[in-house]
């Protein structure tokens, strides 16, 4: 449900699609159009571009003629991307072991028990299932955001709670947070079940710790909330030792920036984000993405996720990789841009690499002698249900690339 205010646009409840949908707005506007002067023009859109660039990595070259890339995939009018990190996509699956209900085996004696067996509800043996959830939190892109200290909800919460298991009872049912790998999750929540005589010690417990943390955590993210709350029946809780190795492994992978770039001042080289974690069945699941300006930076970062997770006995897998996008010293399509720019503008476009995946890598990838450029209007807050397009410099980016093409 599409909405304005006169100065952005921007939908209800979810994230826009900006970033792409108005390059295919663009682009589909030029070719709807009988009075547009413009080379000759083949449009390339390609499907799953943010969750693997499936589209891209299954791309035939042989299905295009034309060597000159504008990508209109970037989200900063002004600003002329000329390189971009390469990324992957980590998997780690970690299974876990739950306990056996109350009542199921029991082998002790109370005086809950009728003919040796355990009387349903018994308070000795009844269990309560709490619900932790951590959220408000600012989230944003896992490339283009990763610098600005947004703190990651699903390992802010995973901390939390590894404390709050040293000051009561309690074992983990299940934990899920993120909905994209390249995304910094915002929202976590993780079911727990304690005995049912200690919800309010494990409450209290849980909100001290929160307590502990909330000043500092408040300074990086502004909107952040905590609350707890009773839920119905679910799953048996892990044991103590899944519990214990579920928030050991998220409080040890590494999430951030690894390395800033020796070649491009202020420019991220290496990072990883832990974007989802969810729990399905008896395994724990997490989704990391991990980027990188370099090659080996990148396998050295994989390398170490893949260690810590082996060391809990999880399994790791890698998918939807992608090349970087190195800068080319001689473009002439870069040096159009900067010339049309300039004209319209009276000041050159900032030139730039970008910590953030562009398809560009893997197109130049299969076409060596693609000379490509990343552009487009100002949208903010992608990715999260915040995001919104300047109108006003979609109308300025419109006109550029339309000056572009009759220069053209």
């Amino acid at each position: 449900d599409l909405e304005t205010d006169g100065e952005f646009l921007y939908a209800k409840g979810t994230t826009l699609g900006g970033d792409d949908g108005i390059a295919l707005a663009y682009a589909m506007a030029i070719l709807a159009s009988d009075d547009i002067p413009h080379p000759p023009l083949e449009l390339l859109a390609t499907v799953n571009e943010e969750t693997g660039m499936d589209g891209a990595i299954a791309f035939d070259p042989s299905l295009i003629k034309g060597r000159i890339l504008l990508n209109i995939d970037s989200e900063e009018e002004g600003t002329l991307l000329t390189g971009c990190a390469g990324g992957a996509t980590i998997r780690v699956k970690l299974p876990v072991e739950r306990e056996e209900r109350a009542g199921d085996a029991c082998e002790g004696t109370c005086e809950e028990k009728t003919d040796g067996a355990c009387v349903t509800g018994s308070s000795a043996c009844a269990r309560a299932n709490l619900s932790v959830r951590l959220y408000g939190l600012a989230g944003g892109h896992s490339g283009t955001e990763i610098d600005k200290g947004h703190k990651n909800a699903i390992l802010e919460l995973a901390t939390l709670l590894r404390v709050g298991t040293t000051q009561a009872a309690f074992g983990l049912v299940s934990i899920s947070g993120g909905e994209k790998d390249n995304a910094i999750p915002c929202d976590a929540e993780a079911i727990i079940s304690c005995d049912a005589g200690e919800v309010d010690k494990v409450i209290e417990a849980l909100q001290d710790v929160y307590d502990l943390f909330a000043g500092e955590l408040a300074e990086a993210e502004a909107g952040v909330k905590f609350m707890i709350a009773k839920v119905g029946e679910e799953p048996a809780p892990m044991t103590e030792q899944s519990t214990e190795q579920v928030l050991e492994l998220l409080c040890r992978l590494p999430f951030g920036v690894a390395k800033m770039s020796e070649d491009l001042e202020g420019i991220v080289e290496t990072s990883n984000n832990v974007g989802i974690c969810k729990t399905e069945g008896d395994e724990v699941v997490i989704a990391l993405s991990v980027r990188s300006m370099k090659e080996e930076e990148k396998e050295k970062l994989c390398a170490q996720i893949g260690e810590i997770a082996k060391e809990f006995g999880a399994e790791v897998s890698r998918n939807s990789e992608y090349p970087g996008w190195s800068y080319r010293p001689h473009s002439p399509l870069r040096e159009k841009m900067v010339e049309v720019y300039t004209a319209m503008y009276g000041e050159p476009p900032m030139l730039q690499a970008i910590h953030a995946g562009l398809e560009c890598g893997l197109l130049i990838q299969k076409l060596p002698d693609l000379d490509c450029v990343s552009f487009g209007p100002n949208i903010f807050d992608i990715h999260t249900t915040k995001e919104r397009l300047d109108l006003a410099s979609t109308k300025r980016v419109w006109e550029y690339i339309l000056e572009l093409l009759k220069e053209m």
